[in-house]
């Protein structure tokens, strides 16, 4: 295996990109199910040793401190593109330079995070801000401190760790985080199981961050030889600051996408009630599930598109581009078929029938996000190689217009409404100009196939109006055959790439 001219072990060099897709997918699935089980596996062991008054200050107090990570702004996902970008042209000072700048600007906000949430607690009455009755003041400061300590520290971290993702370790990257996140699993149930409270909580969340985070530094400056990745040497503040325009620009992606989340659970409680809402989210839970798993694929994908354009590899990116866009809508059409067959079934065994199946709901949701993940990917393309100035624009506009046709179907059709306006407020912009913007920079995607991929959206659109099981059992086949031909055809096209 080769090496740059910089002594850095080129993970973009090992196997094909498809066979590095394909690790980068397994860890991702592995992170879902920690996150699962963080979620779910927890939860009686709170009820049980605090109760449910206790546990739920407790997650007002996290819902709250959770908000720091905001401070990022983008700048995370900026930074390790340029990483990427400096790495594949093979510029030494450069992706030193970017390093560790991006690095002294990270500690400086962990810094400022850490002092923030001292200083609110010394002048704050935040049990009173909080309206938090069962918890006394002093315990409720130091989680604060402690749980800023581990936002800011979890954001210095994800920039070291996405270091790997730069040099083609994409798995490796994730892997770490993973091995947080289960530290963090067995740290807080061996706390919870000692009957322990809310500190020891927050201190068994943040030991496994600096455990690790010492790991990974050690770890990355062995990789790359005389990196010394926390030296103030080659850090240019001028370039930092230059830093800031495009990951505000990640950041506004970033709060529009949460404009449409937020906004339209607002709409519906405000015009529906209450029951709608619930209605609502337990849908969109069960739905997110799919858009989950499909941006497994394109977020795997991202280091090598990064990789890909900047070295113009334009024939490579194209079909890149063309197999993980190809592979996740026919994934999706599969998921949301059996889910429009089977929805009710399974949303039954989840809930116990406790909430009523809303089978025209799941259905416009289903579309929804078939719809997006067509447009998004194309978002994700520009996102991945920097080129996202004027996409955050477009993705404001869009999610303000989603927003204002939700709250119009939401008054003239109801519940359903509210996902007819959302799919109206894709069509009207985002869905069409958002490619244009892509095809515009590099032409990743013919004619032909933009049809084929439509032609899949309109397919599953026909099994929903129609309903018929014989129909859906047959489009199902010719679905799984296409994705079986995909993934075949893929691995014996990429093997000849390196």
């Amino acid at each position: 295996m080769s090496k740059l001219s910089f002594n850095i072990l080129n993970g973009f060099e090992k196997g094909n990109y498809f066979s590095r897709i394909l690790r980068g997918i397994s860890a991702n699935m592995l992170n879902q199910l920690i996150n699962i089980l963080n979620k779910l596996a927890l939860v009686p062991f709170f009820i049980s040793n605090w109760g449910t008054r206790t546990y739920g200050e407790w997650l007002v107090v996290t819902s709250v401190v959770s908000y720091l990570a905001l401070t990022d702004m983008g700048g995370t996902n900026y930074i390790i593109n340029k990483l990427t970008q400096s790495f594949s042209m093979n510029r030494e000072k450069e992706f030193r330079r970017v390093l560790k700048t991006g690095v002294t600007i990270f500690l400086i906000l962990s810094t400022l995070i850490t002092l923030m949430a001292i200083i609110a607690v010394k002048f704050l009455s935040l049990n009173s801000l909080l309206s938090l009755k069962y918890t006394n003041s002093y315990t409720i400061n130091i989680v604060i401190v402690v749980l800023a300590f581990q936002v800011s520290l979890s954001l210095l971290l994800g920039l070291i760790i996405g270091t790997y993702r730069s040099i083609g370790y994409y798995a490796k990257s994730v892997m770490f985080s993973n091995l947080i996140q289960f530290l963090q699993l067995i740290s807080v149930f061996l706390v919870l199981v000692l009957k322990k409270g809310m500190v020891a909580v927050a201190l068994g969340q943040l030991s496994p961050l600096i455990l690790v985070g010492v790991y990974v530094v050690w770890n990355l400056n062995r990789d790359i030889p005389k990196l010394n990745i926390f030296s103030f040497d080659e850090i240019n503040f001028k370039e930092g600051i230059s830093f800031f325009v495009p990951s505000f620009n990640f950041f506004m992606i970033q709060m529009s996408q949460l404009l449409v989340t937020q906004g339209t659970v607002i709409v519906v409680g405000k015009m529906l009630g209450p029951t709608a809402v619930v209605i609502y989210t337990l849908a969109r839970t069960v739905i997110n599930i799919v858009r989950q798993v499909l941006g497994m694929v394109m977020n795997s994908s991202k280091p090598e598109i990064t990789r890909l354009d900047i070295q113009e590899k334009d024939s490579e990116l194209a079909n890149l581009f063309k197999q993980i866009t190809q592979i996740t809508l026919v994934c999706g059409c599969i998921v949301g078929l059996i889910l429009h067959f089977y929805g009710e079934t399974l949303y039954g065994l989840w809930l116990n029938n406790t909430v009523a199946f809303n089978q025209h709901l799941i259905d416009s949701l289903l579309f929804y996000i078939l719809l997006m993940t067509f447009w998004f990917g194309f978002a994700d393309f520009l996102m991945a190689v920097n080129r996202h100035k004027h996409l955050s624009v477009v993705i404001l506009i869009s999610s303000t217009l989603n927003v204002i046709f939700a709250t119009l179907g939401a008054n003239i059709v109801g519940l359903n409404g509210v996902v007819l306006g959302l799919i109206v407020g894709d069509l009207v912009l985002a869905c069409w100009f958002i490619p244009y913007l892509a095809l515009k920079y590099k032409p990743i995607m013919n004619l032909k196939t933009i049809i084929k991929q439509i032609s899949l959206l309109l397919i599953f659109l026909l099994n929903i109006v129609f309903n018929n099981i014989f129909m859906g059992i047959i489009t199902l086949i010719i679905l799984m055959y296409i994705f079986i031909i995909n993934i075949t055809t893929n691995n014996k096209v990429t093997a000849r790439f390196r």
